[in-house]
């Protein structure tokens, strides 16, 4: 059951981003990416539908999409392309979309810090800026988990850098 906009709105939006930065209890998100080359990014492991450039493609769609709503300028022209928020990647983008979600975080971050007249802006859909804020961090969330499962599916766990020993599966 997803969290109220009541109880999210009490956590705060820039508490959130910081959480979600840092990783305080798990693994930063960019701490779970930054360590991959290109063909550890692509690779689809066997049983999953997706890679995990797949799953940091469909967050850099969103997030970019989110906070250009925030900060009023022009969504991505997706057309009516069936699944335009799942964009491909190649080998040559891997690298630029990790640094266009490290750019998103940034500016997420930027924005959490705003008055609290600006985080209870209205939007044209109806959510405020702060809301929105904590709909992109859970967003990032759910699907930073998959990134983390798709890494221990093909035995790239823990990151680099890090201090997690998760390294048997619990079933083998």
């Amino acid at each position: 059951m997803p969290l109220s906009d009541d109880v999210l709105s009490q956590f705060g939006p820039a508490a959130a981003v910081r959480v979600h930065t840092l990783g305080e209890e798990y693994q930063p998100p960019a701490t779970l990416v930054a360590d991959l080359t290109a063909p550890q990014a692509l690779a689809v492991p066997p049983g999953s539908p997706y890679s995990i450039a797949d799953v940091l493609a469909h967050v850099v769609f969103w997030q970019e999409t989110w906070l250009a709503t925030i900060e009023e300028r022009a969504t991505p022209d997706t057309g009516k392309r069936q699944n335009a928020d799942w964009p491909d990647v190649t080998a040559d983008e891997w690298s630029p979309l990790f640094e266009q979600f490290l750019n998103g975080l940034e500016r997420a971050w930027s924005l959490a810090d705003q008055s609290e007249a600006e985080l209870s802006r209205v939007l044209d859909d109806g959510k405020t800026v702060g809301q929105l804020l904590l709909h992109l961090v859970q967003h990032n969330n759910y699907h930073f988990g998959q990134i983390a499962l798709l890494r221990q599916m093909q035995n790239l766990w823990p990151p680099a850098g890090s201090d997690d020993t998760w390294e048997e599966p619990l079933h083998a």
